[in-house]
């Protein structure tokens, strides 16, 4: 399970780029755990291409991208076709019940606002009432406030309006012209 004894990277405990923000579950979760693909560095090793060596196998958040990596579900799971996300998914928990019922609630609140972006763009589409074109408005701003990386759940949400997007290539083009931010998603 890739438990080590917590001394074996004391030498590496403040290293800047070892450093990262996490949650006091995850780092719980996670604990002295640290799984990798070759054999351990000797201890006191600096030099990052033999620390390399050792192939990790949890995602490093700062040196790749992990909206590339993680897929979701609407029942709130975090999964993955990729060996080491499957591997991160578990070392820290991903998958908890606590975390798997905060992301089904953003989901819902997510899939309300979705819907409503279809229904007042398909009311738009027939008539241009004030009404439809404002309600449209607020829903697209709860959107793009939604997908800023600073918001909770930011990557779960990113990844379904890419879905639903791609889905409807005319909202998709009609969101992206009202909002070009939306095409980074992309």
């Amino acid at each position: 399970d890739g438990t080590i004894n917590k001394d074996h990277y004391w030498w590496l405990r403040y290293e800047w780029g070892n450093l990262l923000p996490v949650c006091k579950e995850c780092n719980a979760y996670k604990s002295n755990r640290f799984p990798i693909q070759s054999a351990r560095a000797p201890i006191g090793t600096f030099d990052k291409q033999i620390l390399e060596q050792e192939q990790p196998l949890l995602i490093h958040p700062t040196q790749e991208d992990p909206e590339e990596l993680l897929l979701y579900n609407s029942k709130g799971f975090v999964y993955s076709n990729v060996k080491r996300a499957e591997v991160t998914i578990d070392i820290v928990g991903l998958n908890r019940s606590s975390l798997v019922e905060q992301r089904v609630n953003a989901y819902n609140e997510l899939k309300h606002q979705w819907s409503t972006i279809v229904d007042y763009y398909s009311r738009i589409r027939e008539d241009q009432t004030l009404d439809s074109r404002l309600m449209l408005e607020q829903a697209i701003s709860f959107i793009k406030h939604q997908i800023q990386h600073k918001i909770e759940f930011s990557g779960l949400k990113r990844y379904f309006i890419r879905v639903w997007l791609g889905k409807n290539p005319i909202l998709k083009k009609y969101l992206i012209s009202k909002e070009p931010i939306l095409e980074q998603l992309f």
